[in-house]
């Protein structure tokens, strides 16, 4: 057989993801759930009993149809089903071999069957399958403060309003947003060849207080406000809000680089839909005046702090 062009080297892409800390690891799995026909996502995270410094993480599902092509699970780029539809969070068919690239061994369960990825570099088939939904499970090296950081990015995910989500038990109660608005963002879609194209859609721009965040989710202190993407926290923003943006953030493949284009278009945004709930001792904030200062700007809202 001859020779592919590429291969991938494991522990090099580990090196890669681990660069941005392992907290994303909630993150990957917990928005592919989400983008599935779902009712209920249960996210375990725990240490391991036996191996001092082992996590088990484990993302479970209820879709119905569940993983339909198991070779999705570790084939890196492959063609995805979701990669057009700009209403989807996952993009580039990478979030799970990111989480298997810094995992000692890893296990998928759904309803066409099983993957077990073994310690020894292995990855074979299995015999167990279910009757609907899919289960992530991975066992992964972390330090005390990774493990810390991990739990707390999981609680300040923003779970649908009809999908049941829970991290080791508990609830992580859906938020209603305070202010809510229709505006066209960039947003990433495909063309009918499948290739990547920035496309301006509609979508719907939730803003939540964070005045709350801390009694909310038990953290101190709390950053200031996150950008989500559908419900997954992208970045911190220097915002009276956090703000949802209800389709594809243009973002790179490490999630974390948002341009400052986008960002400029969704302070203008907020600010001609929100200008009224920005207190006056607010006007002077320098997000206010990269927004008010824009060509974009409305009569009534280039009108804030006069």
């Amino acid at each position: 057989m001859p020779n592919k062009w590429f291969d991938v080297d494991k522990e090099g892409l580990g090196k890669v993801a681990s660069a941005r800390g392992k907290a994303f690891v909630v993150n990957e799995l917990m928005q592919n759930s989400f983008d599935e026909n779902v009712t209920e996502v249960s996210v375990r995270i725990t240490p391991d009993k036996k191996v001092k410094g082992l996590v088990n993480v484990e993302v479970e599902d209820d879709s119905p149809l569940g993983f339909l092509d198991l070779s999705m699970s570790h084939t890196l780029y492959a063609e995805s089903p979701k990669k057009a539809n700009h209403n989807k969070r996952g993009r580039y068919n990478f979030g799970e071999k990111l989480v298997l690239s810094i995992a000692m061994s890893a296990r998928v369960v759904s309803t066409t069957g099983s993957v077990i990825f073994d310690a020894n570099g292995e990855r074979r088939s299995g015999r167990e399958r279910r009757e609907k939904g899919t289960l992530f499970s991975a066992k992964i090296r972390m330090k005390k403060e990774e493990l810390a950081d991990l739990l707390s990015q999981a609680k300040i995910v923003l779970p649908p309003k009809d999908v049941k989500t829970t991290l080791n038990g508990e609830l992580i109660e859906y938020r209603a947003p305070d202010i809510t608005f229709k505006a066209s963002l960039p947003t990433i879609g495909a063309d009918d060849q499948g290739f990547l194209k920035t496309v301006v859609q509609k979508t719907t721009i939730s803003l939540f207080e964070t005045d709350t965040d801390e009694h909310i989710f038990g953290m101190k202190p709390f950053p200031p406000s996150f950008l989500y993407e559908m419900g997954i926290p992208v970045m911190e923003i220097n915002l009276p809000w956090s703000v949802d943006v209800g389709q594809r953030i243009p973002l790179g493949m490490s999630r974390e680089s948002v341009p400052e284009k986008f960002l400029q278009t969704l302070r203008v945004e907020i600010v001609n839909h929100a200008h009224e709930q920005i207190k006056r001792d607010q006007a002077a904030d320098s997000w206010v005046k990269a927004a008010t200062s824009d060509r974009r700007i409305s009569k009534e809202a280039i009108k804030i702090g006069r």
